[in-house]
């Protein structure tokens, strides 16, 4: 699962990160709600961890913004004693709540349950597009990032994995413009300086060979000594 992290305190969320990358998610960590509403637009999410420590409308407020989009899960950290925090949370949307000093079996367990119920859902929803969907211009690729899918302009449906599916949503949000290597790798979750470059171009690679099955071949290309560019016309849902 994609997994974005809300927590102000630079410790816990290193803390959240560990616990949730150790069970197997891809994690990003995000330290107030403008930036979490920002990577929301661009990157693929499927459970949201909201750490419940600004004024409670404020915390209900950003659960009950993030509730707005379907399909996205959300677990709420509250202090043990917040009882009533805890209900607001509940109310304003949050699929559970896990306190703090939390447990990490816990919290996994909590992440690994709303997992469940996340994929039996899409499993149970067909693959079609929705009225954003249908207004795409005819020549444009359309990627449905809450089914890790891309569809071609002639409506081929090409499966992506978690990463390929976050690597064309940083593409597509700058489409014909040229993505530096550095970026990328960053958008990924990965530390740019300790990175291995032969994994990102083994991974575009293989992304490339996908998509060069359409008449019109691949569209993305390399800007070389920088890094990959998006050039055709291409939206997000």
């Amino acid at each position: 699962m994609y997994i974005a992290i809300l927590e102000p305190d630079p410790a816990s969320r290193a803390q959240l990160a560990t616990t949730l990358q150790r069970a197997g998610h891809h994690v990003s960590n995000l330290p107030y709600a403008a930036a979490l509403t920002r990577h929301l637009a661009t990157h693929p999410c499927d459970i949201a961890v909201v750490s419940c420590c600004e004024p409670h409308t404020e915390s209900e407020a950003t659960i009950a913004r993030l509730r707005a989009r379907r399909r996205l899960g959300i677990v709420v950290l509250v202090d043990t004693q917040q009882h009533e925090a805890r209900i607001a949370a509940l109310e304003s949307g949050a699929d559970a709540c896990v306190t703090r000093p939390y447990d990490a079996r816990e919290l996994t367990a909590a992440v690994e349950s709303l997992s469940r119920r996340l994929r039996d859902a899409q499993e149970r929803q067909p693959v079609e597009p929705d009225a954003h969907d249908a207004a795409k211009p005819s020549d444009a690729w359309l990627l449905v990032s809450r089914k890790w899918l891309l569809l071609s302009p002639d409506g081929e449906q090409v499966q992506l994995t978690a990463t390929e599916c976050s690597l064309l949503s940083l593409l597509l949000a700058q489409a014909g413009k040229p993505v530096s290597r550095r970026e990328i790798v960053t958008a990924l979750g990965h530390d740019y300086r300790h990175y291995d470059e032969r994994r990102l171009e083994a991974l575009v690679s293989r992304l490339r060979r996908k998509l060069g099955r359409h008449p019109d071949g691949t569209p993305i290309r390399v800007a070389h000594g920088f890094g990959y560019a998006f050039t055709a016309s291409g939206l997000v849902s």
